[in-house]
């Protein structure tokens, strides 16, 4: 476990006997590419959001969230449709391959909480491809595995809370589980690679957090649970 000195706490899990994990996942993840689901409109939208805040990136569209990259996106609550999309039939096998490492963080970080997952997606990226600065909502915590990061393609990104012409670049690679605070403000940033970019994410909301309102002191709630800082 490596946690990161930055302005959030950034924890990163090394999966073990990665080369056979990351078979078995692509195997998972091959039927649901290309194709849609009823969360599709809903993401689709939250792309289109406007962004003003400067990516310092001449190829990055300010007014975009992201290029047309292949991804799934189940969402295991309503959506605009009212209708309940469950999470995809890998979401299970999955989770509980990584289940050592969602006990190993709750552990490390002292956070006495119960998690559940919310919404679980794989996303990948060709060649100038790119997911544009976003966050994952006001409460919990995102997780993503580097599933596909051949030489040239970038990881995840943070945006400065403070400086938005300053970002940091931690050193994840392929096999790395990360996890953060879901409301800090990141991208994917472009693929140089000739090669596929190709990330599993999911967000956890912590038990009991119903609204946006419920959510108004979970920053406060992670931090002063979480002794594990650096």
């Amino acid at each position: 476990m490596k946690v990161y000195d930055v302005q959030q706490p950034i924890f990163k899990y090394s999966i073990e006997n990665w080369g056979e994990f990351k078979t078995k996942i692509l195997e998972m993840i091959e039927p649901y590419r290309g194709k849609e689901n009823i969360d599709t409109e809903v993401y689709r939208k939250m792309k289109l959001m406007q962004h003003t805040i400067p990516q310092n990136d001449d190829r990055i569209r300010k007014s975009y969230c992201g290029t047309d990259f292949d991804t799934d996106f189940f969402s295991n609550k309503k959506t605009s449709n009212s209708k309940i999309n469950p999470l995809p039939l890998y979401a299970k096998p999955l989770l509980d391959d990584l289940r050592k490492y969602l006990n190993q963080w709750k552990k490390e970080s002292t956070i006495d909480a119960e998690y559940h997952v919310t919404d679980l997606w794989f996303e990948t990226c060709m060649r100038t491809q790119y997911h544009g600065l976003h966050d994952h909502g006001g409460k919990g915590v995102s997780c993503v595995l580097y599933v596909e990061m051949p030489d040239g393609a970038i990881p995840t990104q943070f945006r400065d809370e403070w400086d938005v012409d300053k970002w940091y670049t931690p050193d994840f690679k392929e096999g790395d589980l990360v996890i953060f605070p879901a409301w800090w403000k990141h991208r994917g940033g472009i693929n140089d690679s000739d090669e596929r970019r190709t990330i599993i994410g999911f967000n956890m909301h912590r038990r009991g957090l119903r609204t946006s309102k419920d959510a108004t002191n979970e920053s406060e709630f992670y931090y002063t649970s979480m002794t594990c800082h650096s």
